[in-house]
Formats: structure tokens, C-alpha cells, sequence
């Protein structure tokens, strides 16, 4: 017998595959490096001002560029920390939040918090803040207030017409550059794609000639046999045949091995593309901090500082808000890129199907189970299961909330192709009472999106 050398095809094989992944890579755009933001102490989101640290505790003046630069819910925890000389207080915070959604200028908030009681007292100067705190008060004067603030917004309006194409003209900046990570992610994903591809079917060949050389080997062993039986001078060349065929079921074996590596790998590089695209993903959901924050509130209120919590398949940053709770939180997730990603923020993550972990999960042995998106999870588990499980986990009087938010979960679903779980939030509630829940009700986010809560009995 003559077999085609194996080594030689494996090599081929080898070198299209490197061929094809070099000729994607050098078809994809250069990729920019990610921008650096500079840190800011004990504030979590934006830029810091130039000048120093605005929450500096030794600093007694600011301007108000510095104290404005924030936006939303980090300017007012910014103007309370720099102007207080200390945290801001959640009810005191939301307030202040909750005007500037109602349209109060950031002038006005500025003036309140520095010529409040406690302001006065840190003693704090605002460079020019009187002045204009002042006239945002006139303009709250009946009649004589409108014309003051139409005569000052006639004056300004050059300013706010160069504000506005300056603005028009960075939206339109930005856009261009989501448009182009777009379709660089999209590039990466098809290369991947086609490298996967090209592996699988690599395997798939190099198995059909394991296969076709094992049929070789089982007629060269019979062959073997009848050969032995002819007598005992051929049996030096018979041993040669047999260690010459075993040393090539060891290469082969090595060589299969090597191509599993190779699609382990790729599958590693999808799971973090896919991890890479959910995070951009939730970082542009903007009513995800008040979400979060509004159902973090819900479960703190069930459960008991120092409780345990399991969360089947939502971010990091969800743990990072039940465990600043006092709550010790442990989470579930199908990707090793995820579970990589909370775990460096310290906090304990499974990469495992949520049915597995739950069936692991010893009887009343929870305060809470949370699943901010429950598709991904009925989509492994049905309800029935699911909710016997919850029943089974949870101790007397614990808790389960149950979202329908779109997740790090449910967006990698999404991403693999896998078809939405449809269930209403009403169904889902008759259900909850079915399985023996008490207290079953709504707990809607701030922006709309809908979740159950309920007791267990």
C-alpha cells in the first residue's frame, strides 16, 4: 500500500487557511485606538475639568466653566461634592436631577447649592455665580421676569445660532464615526466568520481521511494477522509495518488535535467580538443608569444588608449596583468574555447555562434571583421549570424579579441568530401566580420598560 503523504495535505491545508486570514486582514481598515478618558476621583462617569480636581475638599473657589462641564446626574453629584465638601445624598441628588429634566438651568442649581444653608456654611466662591444666579431669579418674576429673559435671549441670539452649528456639526461628526466602527466591527465579524468556516471544514476533511486511512489500517491489520500465520521468519518486518502504522495514528491523532485548537481559538476571538458589541451596545442605552438604579432600589428593599442574590445573564454593571447595596451578588453568563469582564471587577460570575447553576443551587439558600431579561433564560428553561426552581432556591419570603430589558444576555442572543422568547409581562404574571407566588406586581423602570416582582411564600 501506498497512502497519500499526510503530512504534506495537513501542511496545505495549514498554509490556505494562514493565506486566506492574512488576505482578510489586510482587507480590513486600520483600527484607531480607543480614547483615553481621564480619571476623575469618586465620580463615576465624565471628564475632569482642567485645573485640578474639582472634588479637591481643600479647594475654596471654582469657576463655573469647571463646575458645568459634567452633564446630568455626574454635574449635580460634581457641584454637591466640590460646593458641600461632601457626597451627595440620593433624595437630594434625584431632586436636583429631576429639575434639570424639567428644564432648570444649571446656573440655577448651582446658586441653590451654594447659597444654601450648608453652602454658606462650607463657605465656597463661585466666580460670577451671584450675578447670573440673580438674574435666573428675575426671570421667575411675573411679566417683568419674561421681558428681562426675552431681552437677554434676543441679545444672545449670535451665541446660541453659533452654539447650534457647532452642534449640528459635531452630531453629524459623531455619526460619521459610528457609521465607520460599524462597519469595521462588521468586517471583523465576516472575517472571523470565514475563518471559522474555513476551519470547520478543514476538521471535516482531515476526519473523512481519519476515517478512510482507519479502514486502511483495519485491512493492513488483517493482512498483518495472515502474515504472522505464514511463519515466524516474516515477524521482524510485520513488527516494522505495525510501529510504522501506530506512528501514524500518533501523528494523526497530534494533527487533529492541533485543528481543534484552532477552533477553539476562533470561537474565543467570536465570543469577545460578540462581547465587544454588547458593551457599546448598553454603554448607548441612556436610561440604563436610572433602570438599573430604580430596580437595585426594589431588591434592597426585599432583601437584607448582606443577603445573597444570583442574577441569571445582566452586565457587570447590575452586580456593581446591588453589591454597592450591601447585597453579596454572584451572576451567571454563557461567555467567557463576560465572565472575564466582571470577574476583573471583582465580582463572582459562572460561565455556565443558567438551568445547570440553578439545578446546582442548594434549597433556600437565596434572598433574591434576578433575571433583568428573561428571554434569553425561558429560551433554556421553560417557565414551568423555572419558576419551580425559583420556588426551590429562594428562601421564605424571597425575592424574584423578572425584566424584559434588552441585557447582555438577550443582545447575544440576538447576535448568534437565536429568535426572540415571546411572552407577555401579563402571562408571565399569571404564571408567577400559578407556581404559589404571593404579592405578584409590576415594577416598571423609570423609561418604561416593564418587570415583575414577586414573593416567595
Amino acid at each position: 500500500m501506498n497512502p497519500p503523504n499526510h503530512d504534506q495535505s495537513l501542511d496545505r491545508v495549514k498554509d490556505e487557511i494562514r493565506a486566506e486570514a492574512d488576505a482578510i486582514r489586510h482587507r480590513l481598515p486600520q483600527r484607531r485606538p480607543a480614547a483615553t478618558l481621564p480619571p476623575l476621583s469618586s465620580v463615576d462617569g465624565g471628564a475632569a475639568p482642567r485645573g485640578g480636581d474639582v472634588t479637591d475638599r481643600a479647594r475654596r473657589e471654582y469657576t463655573i466653566p469647571e463646575l458645568c462641564a459634567a452633564q446630568y446626574g455626574h454635574f449635580v453629584e460634581t457641584a454637591i461634592r466640590a460646593l458641600l465638601k461632601r457626597p451627595g445624598d440620593e433624595a437630594g441628588r434625584n431632586a436636583h436631577v429631576a429639575r434639570l429634566i424639567a428644564g432648570a438651568s444649571k446656573i440655577e442649581i448651582l446658586g441653590d447649592i451654594a447659597y444654601s444653608r450648608e453652602g454658606r456654611a462650607a463657605g465656597v466662591n463661585v466666580v460670577g455665580l451671584r450675578p447670573r444666579y440673580v438674574m435666573t431669579k428675575l426671570w421667575k418674576v411675573p411679566v417683568l421676569g419674561y421681558m428681562a429673559e426675552w431681552l437677554f435671549r434676543l441679545v444672545r441670539l449670535p451665541v446660541l445660532a453659533r452654539q447650534m452649528r457647532a452642534s449640528e456639526t459635531y452630531q453629524i461628526a459623531q455619526t460619521h464615526l459610528l457609521t465607520a466602527a460599524h462597519e469595521e466591527l462588521r468586517l471583523r465579524f465576516e472575517a472571523l466568520a470565514a475563518r471559522f468556516d474555513s476551519v470547520a471544514v478543514a476538521q471535516s476533511d482531515l476526519r473523512s481521511e481519519f476515517a478512510e486511512r482507519s479502514r486502511d489500517a483495519t485491512r493492513d491489520s488483517d493482512e498483518m494477522r495472515e502474515l504472522v500465520k505464514r511463519g515466524s521468519s516474516e515477524s521482524g518486518e510485520l513488527r516494522h509495518l505495525v510501529l510504522g502504522v501506530n506512528h501514524w495514528l500518533a501523528s494523526l491523532r497530534k494533527n487533529l488535535a492541533d485543528v481543534e485548537s484552532e477552533q477553539a481559538e476562533a470561537a474565543r476571538e467570536a465570543d469577545g467580538f460578540v462581547a465587544e458589541v454588547v458593551t457599546r451596545a448598553l454603554a448607548g442605552d441612556n436610561g440604563r443608569e436610572l433602570r438599573l438604579l430604580a430596580w437595585s432600589s426594589v431588591v434592597a428593599g426585599e432583601v437584607p444588608e448582606g443577603g445573597q442574590v444570583l442574577d441569571l445573564g445582566a452586565g457587570k454593571d447590575w452586580l456593581a449596583v446591588l453589591s454597592s447595596r450591601g447585597l453579596r451578588v454572584g451572576g451567571v453568563s454563557e461567555s467567557p468574555a463576560f465572565e472575564a469582564l466582571a470577574r476583573a471587577d471583582g465580582h463572582q460570575v459562572a460561565t455556565s447555562d443558567p438551568a445547570v447553576v440553578l439545578a446546582r443551587t442548594g434549597d433556600a439558600t437565596l434572598h433574591a434571583l434576578t433575571a433583568l431579561s428573561v428571554g434569553p433564560v425561558l429560551r433554556r428553561m421553560p417557565v414551568a421549570a423555572l419558576l419551580a426552581t425559583a420556588r426551590r432556591v429562594l428562601r421564605p419570603g424571597g425575592l424574584v424579579l423578572l425584566g424584559f430589558a434588552n441585557e447582555a444576555a438577550h443582545l447575544a442572543d440576538r447576535l448568534a441568530g437565536h429568535a426572540d422568547v415571546t411572552i407577555d409581562a401579563a402571562l408571565l404574571a399569571e404564571a408567577l401566580a400559578a407556581a404559589g407566588f404571593t404579592d405578584v406586581r409590576r415594577a416598571d423602570a423609570p423609561d418604561g420598560v416593564v418587570a415583575l416582582c414577586a414573593t416567595r411564600p
